[in-house]
């Protein structure tokens, strides 16, 4: 535990009893089980343990999640129709994202469906249909 401390110290994460937090947003979990350590992103749809070689490395993941996904600020400041189906996912996956969008956009169904590799997400906001598709990974 001391090392994980350590390695988020220097990233100023904060370690809570959930997991581990930047300005409020849970990045993830980070551990060691029989002297093997791993990472759980907070952002993962299936939430498995990712294997890494220390604590130095699980929290370096950790730091990346942050970096690369854009923050919901950013999601909901974009236009409508410049969303990605990666966008679409990623606000649609927290049902507080979901009330964000509904308020900016006006009432929302989605709809969401899988055909093998691919993964249809079908969001109708206020008479306007957006259709996203993506293959899962």
């Amino acid at each position: 535990m001391v090392q994980i401390a350590d390695e988020c110290e220097k990233y100023g994460f904060e370690i809570l009893n959930d997991g581990i937090y930047d300005h409020d947003q849970k990045l993830g979990e980070v551990g060691c089980t029989n002297n093997r350590w791993w990472v759980i992103r907070a952002t993962s749809v299936y939430q498995q343990k990712i294997p890494c070689d220390s604590a130095f490395d699980a929290v370096w993941v950790l730091s990346m999640v942050e970096l690369t996904q854009p923050s919901r600020e950013e999601l909901l400041g974009k236009p409508f129709d410049r969303l990605t189906a990666n966008d679409f996912s990623a606000l649609v996956r927290n049902p507080g994202k979901v009330a964000e969008l509904q308020e900016k956009f006006g009432e929302c169904a989605i709809a969401e469906s899988t055909n093998g590799t691919m993964q249809t997400l079908r969001l109708t906001f206020a008479g306007h249909q957006e259709v996203q598709h993506f293959a899962r990974r």
